[in-house]
Order: structure tokens, then C-alpha cells, then sequence
């Protein structure tokens, strides 16, 4: 299995991989070719290793993390190491000093999962501090849409207010891809395959970017460049063009949504706050006209006026993610704003988010039942694990499963499930929606720095949670201890985190007394490690899984190489030198017992015993001929809402239970106080808006109005920082990547990067304008920085990118000049080093693939 993405075979030969294929014959993402050298790179961890100078204790000095100073040890000694310092970790300042990252983005296995192993067991000690967060893709969707559409659910759920390939293809004339480019971004060919099928459809496709990407120059009838920090001006102008000419759906606003015009808005809404009045003026007295929006936007007036127009002459649906302006989640708001002005629902308006693909999910209300999914066996394992003695398929009692956060989060959310709990939030608050463990405490992303800046000596306030369920907490909680160690099982932190010399800064920190790493790979954030444990790939495991039509047996294809070990047999070891192994294993000691567990859940053995299902390798759900996806409210996902708003299955979570264009719940988290871009900024407290935290309310947050509002973005045009770095830079997904995976492949690299003096570097996509004016030629060799960090790339220049914006793709390895050094120049390009850490408002889009920049030609 591979990721997200589906399954591979695997050839071996004398014990090593020779060849590898798409499993079935299915369309391959391209990186599947990097599998055989990722198994065998350079980078592979051999063995247990110890940072020179550290030694159990809390007394070791710091000065050489990041230097790459290592020596090896035996596992006997990591072993012993380790339990020391757990014990002494706990003894001296309780559970709550162990932060626990898993990594994102868990490969697609059932069992050898990065998370659950290491959750179970620190819940067994004690608990843990998690390291929180709202989400680095989702962004601002998880938020607005909680609190605009009072969504529940993962992003391909409600929050994004998504509809399947086939809705658009029975129903819609148009489709614009705003900032979406599924031929690169999305590395899934179903998903690829849709914006063929509307093509051939005769759906007019229209591409909205700043650079002419993989999907506009292959499919787009239309291509509107767009200025990274111009997608509210646009959205703003373009509802000024419906409003203005009455060619928006009155009707339908007036009995779904509240807060459009001042007829509709909420009690609790100041008088004129409108967002139809704001878009006319009447609020700041400044119309949001074309006009306005060309020098913000960089799109003219009349394409601005003959978009909208068009837009409202026919069914059109929109293939958004996060706007070119990916640091604002007013976008997400206007966005949503917008397609209720359409009605939202009607056959052909709605959001694309989903492909139709494989039907094999659909087949399990015909009686099939596959594995757990993810968010069972994976990211929460089973819903029901929080109650004591309850036994699972009959057999093994689980125990209690703790997730720590605030327990106001809790509290809010028993009382919004109306009594009855939903498996997430029993999950998340135990079944009596309480805690019980006294270790309730979560560092977020945007504050990890902070929470290590030895001169802060004062807590820490920010909000944590979406939409009605936000609330303000402290760190460190009354009580607890700040954290003092770290523990990164799979990831790559330091690279696919934005701010990426600020998290190195946290790794310097000397509260850090104990840093533990498990990976495969000698990564770049393993250099800051006090103790490093080998692992094992996916192809020196057994385990199962599912993709589309199959269920899969994922045989161990090669024994161990050099002396890794699986994460389960680390984990086990130390639980037994801990005294929890019976708890932690849950009566079964082996890793054949546990997927033959999850296996006997399934259909399955009415078809195979457990022995010839791992012999056969997978099984095969098959389909009727006649088999189609039917367009019903299952797969139509707004159609009930359309029908019927005050019913709507699923219902809008919101207090007024329709959309709510004017927020009152955005008012109220913004009233919580600012969030902690400022104190990520601004680490000593020198500026007067970072001097706010000193109080536990630290005032509201100007960033997060309660209607949809154009913001100019703080590092903009016009800004002290917009003005000295005028490049805008926007990045996506690795072409011949995925995140961070397959960086280290040189034979899908070298398709990408360019060598120059034996040094392979990454692109810099630049107008041909900005080139010019900087003296800079095709290949080469440019400094791209700012006031955060400085990397070198390659000068890619081309007319596919509009004037004063330039493209980096994120992901690279980091490779430091100075190791160690905050700061330092970056040779490989990785565009995290020079964007902003944390999170602006709680309407906050990711924040790790845009940032403003200047461009020079390199001159050692």
C-alpha cells in the first residue's frame, strides 16, 4: 500500500526488490517509481544513535543539536536511555511535560499505524501533551465553515459544502477552478480524470490563478490571472456585479441564510452590518466595485463584470481549495457567501470536492462490510475504546482511550450534541463527555516556539477548536508542567511546517531536555535529536489495508535491512520495561493476532480463512454490471438543504440552524482575543497588540469580523514588509513528491531540479518581467528571501506567471549551509523557511504556502 493513493506489487529477488508495479494495472501517481530507491537510498538509518554529549538526566548541554554529531549505541542502551528518561520526565514534572507528534498524514495501514501506538502508550502513563492543531490543509475551511455552515466532519464532509463529479456532469455549463490545479495538486487519477469528463461534457472550464498551472493550460476555456492577496477584492467585486444588477437568488437568501441584507440579520448584529452593505458601501462608504478591486486583484474591470455575468447566466460549479490568497479565511467565507447567492443546492450550483471513483463504498449498504476505516483502526482506532470492559467483536475488553483537550471543548460539545454524543465526541470526551485523566493540555502549532522561548516566563492564551465549540485556554494549564521532551514518530516536521527556522529555533531550546525520534530516514529534524530509532519502510512489515473495490493483505517483501525494527516491537519493548505491556498490547502479543482481530469484523471470512486470505493477498468486491452511482441525496450532498433548509440532513450546526453570512459565533471567538501569529512574531513581547496576552481575555481579534470582509493582507503591498519584499511567492503540492515523501528520489528529481556545480536545485517559477528587471536569466542561480529565512533556486522563467509573483514548490529536504543556525542559507529551496508561522485569525487559511519575498541573482 502507498499512502492515499492505492497498492502496489512488488517483485523480489535473492531478498531485494527488483521491480514494482501498480497493483492491478491502475494508474500510477508517478512517485510509485521512487518506492525501490526510497527502500535503498543513501539516507536509510542503520542503527540506534545517540547525539554526542547527551546523557540521561536533564543536564546535558544543547549547543551541538542540529549538528549532525551522532554516535551509535546498541539498542539495549537507547532502550535503557529512554526509560530513564521517561520516568524521570514524569517523576519531576508529570505527564503533561511529553509532547507527542505522530507525523501527518499516516501512511494507509491498519495496524502499523503511527499514532495509535504511541498514543495507547503514554495514555497508559499517564497521558500526554498532543500538539494541536486546526488543521494545516483544511485552514480556513475547517473554522468558516464551521462557523458560516455549522459544519461537522472531515473536509470532503460538510465543512466544504462539496457535490460529486457526475452532479456537475448531469447539471452544470460551467466550472471554475478557483486556485485548483488537480493535475498536479490533487495526485489522484480519478480526480485527474474529472476535469477530462467535463471537458468532453462541453462544461465550459475556467481557470482562476496567478500562474497558468498543469489544469489551466490543458482544460481551461478561460485563464483570469489573479494577485495572491486579491481573492477577497474579487469575490467582494464580483457580488458587487450581482447585487448591483439583480442577478442573485433573493429568494433563497432570505430562507436559507441570515445577515445577507439588513431584513435578515441577527439580533446580535450591529445595525448596517450587513454584507450586502458592505459590498455597496454603505458600512465604510467605499463600493466594491470592479474598479476598486483591479489595483488589489490585478483583474480587470471588464473580465471582472463578464465573469459575473456569466457565472449567473447558468449553472456553475466551483472547484475551490484554498484561494490564491491562502492566508486569509475571509475567502473561505465570501466563498461560501457567494454560492448561497447562487442557491446553493440547485442542480448544478455547489462545490466540487469529491470523484465518484470506485464504488466500493457505496456497496457496503448492500451488506459488504470491509475493514474498520482510518478514523477507526487509525486516527481514533474504535469510538467506543473510552469505555472501560466493553468488549469489541466479543473478545478483547479495551481500555480507556485519552485524548487531551480543554475540557471546556467538551463541555460545549455534550451540550451541542443535545445528550446524545456523537462516536467523535465520546471519542474526544469519554462517554459521560468528561474528562476523567487530570492531563487535559495541547500545545498548538502556531505557539510551539513560544512555549520553548526560555525568556517567556508568562502562560501563553489561544483559542483551540472551531466554530461554537472554540474556546480560550492557557499554556502551561494551572497545575501542569510545559512540556520538557518530544516525541516524533514519522513526519518531517522541520521541513513541511511553515516558519521552518522558527521550529528550529524550538528545537534548540534547552527545555527540550529529551528529544526522541523513530524513522527510517536520517531526515533533516532527526539532526535535532537526543536519541534516534530506526524503523523499518512498508515493505519490511506485514500488515493489511484497503483500496477502492479491495481489501489487502500487505505482505512483509523483504526482511529488515540493517537493524531496523518495526514501530509496534520499539513501542512493545518499552512497554514492558514500563510495566503496561498487558494493558498496551490488549491480551494479544502478536501483530497477526491484531490484524486477524480486525480481519474477523469483515465479511471476509465467509470467503477465506484468515490463512488463505494472506496467501491470496486480496480480495476483490465485485459490482453489478448495472452498478451506477445514482444521483440521491447520498452523493447530493445540498439538495435536502436546497429543498428544505430548517430539515436538511445533515443539519447546519449553527445557532440559527441556517448560514449565517452575518457570524455571530465568528464575533464571539473573535472576542476570545488575538491569536498567536502575533506571539510567533513577536516571541518577548515587544510589540503593544503582543503585550495583550499578559491578560487571560487578551481583547478581539481585527482580523475576524463578523460579516465577510475584505482584509488587506499584513505583509501586502503597501506594508513595510510588502514594499521592501515585493515578490508574492505561492507554492502546492510537489510534483514529483508527495509532501515531504520522495524528496530525498533523485530519479524523480532530476526530471525537476537543475545541477549546477553538482548541486541539484529547486525551481523558482518568475515572470519574464520580474527576471528582467533583476538582471536574472533562464537557469540561473537566485536568492529568494526575506526577513525569515533565505533559500537558493533556480531561475525558471516563463509568461505562465502573471507580474510580481513568482512559484516555489514546498517539501524539499532542508539542507542548511550553517547546521544547526536559524537562519542560515537553505540550499534547497524549501519555501517553509521563509513563510510565516501560526495562525492570523481563527479564519486562517494555511499559512505554509505563501509569503512574500525579494529576488536576486546569487552571487557567492
Amino acid at each position: 500500500m502507498w499512502k492515499e493513493r492505492g497498492a502496489l506489487s512488488v517483485y523480489v529477488k535473492d531478498g531485494r526488490i527488483t521491480r514494482i508495479e501498480p497493483f492491478k494495472g491502475y494508474p500510477a501517481y508517478v512517485a510509485f517509481l521512487g518506492e525501490r530507491y526510497r527502500v535503498y537510498s543513501p539516507q536509510r538509518m542503520q542503527y540506534p544513535m545517540k547525539r554526542v554529549g547527551w546523557d540521561p538526566g536533564g543536564n546535558s548541554p544543547t549547543a551541538n543539536r542540529g549538528k549532525g554529531e551522532f554516535v551509535r549505541i546498541t539498542w539495549e542502551e537507547a532502550y535503557d536511555a529512554i526509560v530513564k528518561e521517561l520516568n524521570r520526565l514524569r517523576e519531576k514534572y508529570g505527564p503533561s511535560s511529553i509532547l507527542f507528534y505522530p507525523g501527518g498524514h499516516s501512511d494507509s495501514w491498519y495496524f502499523h499505524n503511527a499514532y495509535y501506538i504511541v498514543h495507547d502508550f503514554l495514555s497508559l502513563l499517564g497521558g500526554y501533551t498532543s500538539l494541536g492543531a486546526d488543521g494545516w490543509s483544511w485552514g480556513a475551511s475547517r473554522p468558516s465553515g464551521a462557523s458560516i455552515g455549522g459544519a461537522v466532519g472531515m473536509p470532503n464532509g460538510p465543512i466544504q459544502p462539496t457535490e460529486q463529479i457526475n452532479f456537475f456532469l448531469k447539471y452544470s455549463k460551467m466550472m471554475i477552478f478557483w486556485c485548483k490545479d488537480p493535475l498536479v495538486n490533487d495526485q489522484n487519477y480519478e480526480l485527474i480524470d474529472d476535469a477530462r469528463l467535463l471537458k468532453e461534457a462541453g462544461i465550459k472550464i475556467v481557470c482562476i490563478t496567478p500562474y497558468q498551472d498543469e489544469t489551466a493550460k490543458n482544460f481551461a476555456d478561460i485563464w483570469i490571472p489573479l494577485h495572491p492577496h486579491g481573492d477577497e477584492a474579487l469575490q467582494a467585486a464580483i457580488s458587487y456585479v450581482w447585487i448591483t444588477e439583480g442577478t442573485y437568488d433573493q429568494a433563497y437568501l432570505d430562507t436559507h441564510t441570515i445577515g445577507f441584507d439588513e431584513e435578515h440579520l441577527p439580533k446580535e448584529a450591529p445595525k448596517g452590518s450587513s454584507f450586502k452593505n458592505y459590498i455597496l458601501g454603505k458600512t465604510d462608504g467605499v463600493p466594491k466595485t470592479p474598479e476598486w478591486a483591479e489595483p488589489i486583484c490585478g483583474v480587470k474591470p471588464r473580465i471582472i463584470r463578464a465573469l459575473a455575468r456569466e457565472w449567473a447566466s447558468k449553472p456553475t460549479g466551483l472547484n475551490h481549495w484554498r484561494g490564491c490568497r491562502v492566508n486569509s479565511g475571509q475567502y473561505v467565507r465570501f466563498m461560501y457567501t457567494m454560492m448561497m447567492m447562487r442557491g446553493i443546492g440547485k442542480p448544478g450550483v455547489g462545490t466540487y470536492g469529491c470523484s465518484e471513483g470506485l464504488p466500493g463504498a457505496s456497496l457496503w449498504r448492500d451488506g459488504v462490510k470491509g475493514y474498520p476505516d482510518v478514523g477507526q483502526w487509525g486516527e481514533r482506532r474504535f469510538p467506543w475504546h473510552d469505555t472501560p470492559g466493553v468488549p469489541f467483536a466479543g473478545k478483547v475488553p479495551l481500555y480507556p482511550f485519552y485524548h487531551f483537550i480543554p475540557p471546556e471543548l467538551c463541555d460545549v460539545a455534550a451540550v451541542n450534541s443535545g445528550g446524545g454524543m456523537s462516536p467523535f465526541d465520546r471519542w474526544q470526551c469519554g462517554a459521560n463527555g468528561r474528562f476523567e485523566n487530570p492531563v487535559k493540555q495541547v500545545v498548538r502549532d502556531a505557539l510551539w516556539e513560544i512555549s520553548m522561548n526560555a525568556s517567556h516566563e508568562k502562560p501563553v492564551y489561544h483559542r483551540y477548536g472551531i466554530g461554537m465549540d472554540s474556546v480560550l485556554y492557557k499554556y502551561p494549564m494551572d497545575g501542569h508542567s510545559e512540556v520538557h521532551a518530544y516525541i516524533r514518530q514519522g513526519g518531517n516536521y522541520l521541513v513541511h511546517q511553515p516558519n521552518s527556522n522558527s521550529t528550529m529555533r524550538a528545537f534548540l531550546s534547552p527545555k527540550y531536555e529529551f528529544i526522541l525520534m523513530l524513522d527510517p530516514f536520517m531526515e533533516p529534524d532527526c539532526m535535532f535529536a537526543d536519541i534516534l530509532l530506526p524503523t523499518v519502510t512498508n515493505f519490511e512489515r506485514n500488515d493489511i489495508s484497503a483500496w477502492g473495490l479491495y481489501e489487502i493483505y500487505c505482505n512483509k517483501c523483504i526482511p529488515n535491512l540493517f537493524e531496523s525494527r518495526t514501530d509496534r516491537d520499539i513501542w512493545a519493548e518499552l512497554a514492558k520495561r514500563m510495566g503496561i505491556y498487558d494493558k498496551w498490547s490488549g491480551g494479544m502479543d502478536t501483530e497477526d493476532e491484531w490484524m486477524k482481530f480486525i480481519y474477523d469484523w469483515t465479511t471476509l471470512p465467509k470467503y477465506y480463512t484468515w490463512e488463505e486470505f494472506k496467501k491470496k493477498g486480496y480480495h476483490e468486491w465485485k459490482v453489478p454490471d448495472d452498478w451506477h452511482a445514482p444521483i440521491t441525496t447520498d452523493n447530493w450532498g445540498w439538495k435536502s438543504f436546497w429543498l428544505d433548509p430548517k430539515n436538511a440532513m445533515p443539519p447546519r450546526r449553527t445557532p440559527s440552524g441556517l448560514i449565517e453570512i452575518y457570524s455571530a459565533t465568528a464575533v464571539k471567538i473573535a472576542s476570545m482575543g488575538q491569536s498567536g501569529y502575533y506571539l510567533h512574531e513577536d516571541p518577548d513581547m515587544t510589540l503593544p497588540v503582543t503585550q495583550k496576552y499578559e491578560s487571560p481575555n487578551p481583547g478581539p481579534d481585527p482580523l475576524c469580523p463578523g460579516t465577510p470582509t475584505y482584509i488587506p493582507n499584513p505583509e501586502g503591498k503597501g506594508t513595510p514588509i510588502g514594499d521592501k519584499y515585493p515578490i508574492a511567492i505561492i507554492s502546492n503540492h510537489p510534483k514529483f513528491a508527495y509532501h515531504t515523501t520522495y524528496q530525498n528520489v533523485i530519479w524523480l528529481q532530476d526530471e525537476w531540479r537543475k545541477e549546477i556545480d553538482g548541486y541539484l536545485y529547486s525551481p523558482i517559477f518568475i515572470s519574464t518581467e520580474d527576471a528582467e528587471a533583476r538582471g536574472i536569466k533562464h537557469g540561473d542561480l537566485v536568492r529568494v528571501f526575506n526577513h525569515r529565512g533565505q533559500i537558493l533556486c533556480w531561475a525558471n522563467i516563463t509568461e505562465r506567471m502573471m507580474p510580481g509573483v513568482a512559484h516555489v514548490t514546498y517539501g524539499e529536504w532542508v539542507d542548511y549551509v550553517e547546521l544547526g543556525v536559524p537562519g542560515s542559507l537553505d540550499k534547497s529551496g524549501n519555501i517553509e523557511g521563509l513563510c510565516r508561522g501560526g495562525f492570523i485569525s481563527p479564519f486562517d487559511n494555511q499559512q505554509d504556502v505563501q509569503c512574500v519575498a525579494q529576488v536576486e541573482k546569487w552571487r557567492e
